[in-house]
């Protein structure tokens, strides 16, 4: 389906404002915390010409800020407390990060 076959009018009445609920703000992305968290083996896997086991914390943090200077983060909140990295963002950034490797 595409965008311009929906009808909006109709589904207008059913949006709901979840810019103040700060889990659900950060349900739109990736947060750092999660990133180092849940994908610590592809932030370690992504830096080319390293032995995994030789990456250190540091490296993992410069190719977060890389990462976060290349796609920019987004904040879903009405206070920009949370700030996500958007899923597709990641994956086109780890695909290029492989490919030059």
């Amino acid at each position: 389906m595409r965008l311009s076959d929906l009808n909006l009018d109709a589904a207008g009445n059913s949006f709901i404002d979840v810019s103040d609920d700060m889990v659900l703000a950060a349900g739109c992305g990736f947060t750092r915390v999660e990133l180092k968290h849940y994908f610590a083996e592809h932030l370690r896997s992504a830096r080319a010409g390293c032995a995994k086991e030789v990456v250190s914390d540091a490296q993992v943090e410069a190719l977060l800020n890389v990462l976060k200077t290349r796609c920019g983060l987004y904040a879903f909140d009405r206070k920009q407390h949370i700030k996500v990295f958007a899923p597709d963002a990641v994956l086109r950034f780890w695909a290029d990060e492989v490919a030059r490797s």
